[in-house]
């Protein structure tokens, strides 16, 4: 399951985190909406990770339950406000998982390329991909 939380948090941040001395923090950080497209591994299969029950069988159901609500246009956003100070940038970010939303701090060093989330929010989405979105948002860094 924590495989699954790191490949969300590999792929939906990985454009993030790739900032250099040159890169427009504000111009790929400030005033942006995200939204989360798909989750595949390394050699592009599709992660379903997140979709594993207690006893280790997939859950059919509740993949194409995710599968459908990530297609809406509302789910699964995340939006960042902020400010930059040279190679460095911060603010706030908003996101909506499927039914809650949610909200936290956020930061990324440019020349170190670190980029690292604070949660604030405590209310727990229903949905098994909205609940794997929230906490690889929670635990993002690099």
């Amino acid at each position: 399951m924590r495989l699954g939380y790191l490949w969300v948090f590999v792929l939906f941040f990985s454009f993030f985190v790739g900032c250099n001395q040159t890169d427009d923090l504000k111009g790929i950080f400030m005033g942006k909406t995200w939204k989360l497209t798909e989750i595949c591994y390394d050699n592009g299969d599709l992660c379903k990770d997140y979709c594993v029950i207690a006893s280790g069988g997939f859950d059919q159901e509740a993949f194409d339950i995710s599968y459908k609500q990530k297609a809406a246009r509302e789910c699964f956003i995340l939006i960042l406000s902020g400010v930059e100070s040279g190679e460095k940038a911060s603010g706030q970010y908003m996101r909506r998982a499927t039914n809650v939303v949610f909200s936290g701090n956020w930061s990324v060093d440019g020349k170190s390329r670190a980029f690292q989330t604070s949660y604030q929010s405590a209310e727990t989405d229903k949905d098994v991909l909205g609940r794997a979105f929230v906490n690889a948002i929670k635990n993002a860094e690099s």
